[in-house]
């Protein structure tokens, strides 16, 4: 017979229902011999009510339980799979947004000249390029020059800095920028100002006020598929410019689809993990719905609820689950 491993615990049941029902019957025979089967009876019909209202919550209860755990488990893991897809695709989509390196300044007749090699694959077959060699993808770059530049007196006669920087692809064609920047002035009441403020900190190393930090334009809009660049030389005016340290800031130029991923990045991460999880979660809860109504059915047509040895427990609480 089917549910055979459910046969003991309905064995049970019963059991326990046959021995409350000897227990009452005795008790309401000493107490009242004369109404013995009425009592019997109408205890019998308010212990069934009350059996059926504690025993159809407690299925409820169950349900809800099992439902709801159900329910949140898909959903929190529709949404983990989701943003680990996500951050995947911008891993390998996103090129390296930010790649920077020191550069050594040398005097070159009235400017200072730094020079930059990208070539990272010049080397011996199965010798790795060297760590700080800068890697560039096939897209657009935009490139920045931060220097530290320190507050002098001849620094203070500086009013702009004029970069060029001079491209050179691996097919030896030559692109060159010219760009300008401003050195921000002070006056001498705001310069006082913040010798007093900045003084005491300068002097125990918390502090390096008397820095400026200027950041120059090299160039931008350079489309390294086409433009493949291998070499730059980048030349700096005036001479007497002083400055504790100098590095390119190559900044990966992003458009279309890139540039929203990152400029509203967070805006793009809710639509695409909430647009992924809602698929998931409706496309597994139809499954599972689906699979629960043919297990359901087949578990339906193997039970025989019209069996003489099926007692009234046993079928309330087959036809209570199923």
């Amino acid at each position: 017979m089917a549910f055979s491993v459910l046969e003991p615990f309905f064995w049970a049941i019963s059991q326990i229902f046959d021995i409350n029902k000897r227990i009452i019957h005795y008790i309401l025979w000493t107490m009242f011999p004369d109404q013995t089967e009425y009592m019997v009876g109408l205890i019998k019909q308010v212990s069934l009510t009350i059996f059926t209202f504690f025993f159809k919550s407690a299925i409820l209860c169950t349900k809800i339980f099992l439902y709801t755990s159900v329910f949140s488990s898909l959903a929190g893991l529709s949404i983990l799979v989701s943003f680990v897809t996500y951050s995947l695709f911008y891993h390998f989509y996103m090129p390296h947004e930010y790649q920077r390196q020191e550069l050594v300044f040398l005097e070159n007749q009235n400017s200072l000249l730094a020079e930059l090699s990208l070539d990272c694959y010049s080397y011996e077959k199965g010798v790795p390029p060297p760590s700080d060699c800068l890697i560039l993808q096939d897209q657009k770059y935009m490139a920045f020059l931060d220097m530290d530049i320190v507050e002098t007196e001849d620094t203070e006669k500086i009013v702009s800095i004029y970069t060029s920087a001079k491209l050179t692809s691996v097919d030896n064609h030559t692109k060159t920028f010219n760009q300008r920047s401003n050195i921000r002035y002070k006056n001498s009441f705001v310069k006082y100002l913040h010798m007093a403020v900045f003084s005491i900190p300068q002097l125990v190393g918390f502090s390096d006020d008397d820095l400026q930090k200027v950041s120059v334009p090299l160039f931008d809009h350079v489309d390294n598929t086409v433009f493949n660049i291998s070499d730059i030389s980048i030349t700096l005016k005036p001479q007497l410019l002083r400055f504790y340290s100098a590095e390119i800031s190559i900044t990966a130029q992003l458009g279309g689809m890139q540039y929203y991923m990152k400029k509203w990045f967070l805006s793009c991460l809710l639509i695409f993990v909430g647009s992924m999880a809602s698929c998931m979660f409706i496309y597994c809860f139809v499954m599972i719905v689906t699979f629960w109504v043919i297990v359901r059915n087949k578990i339906r047509d193997h039970l025989d609820f019209n069996e003489p040895e099926n007692s009234y427990i046993k079928l309330f609480i087959l036809r209570s689950i199923f």
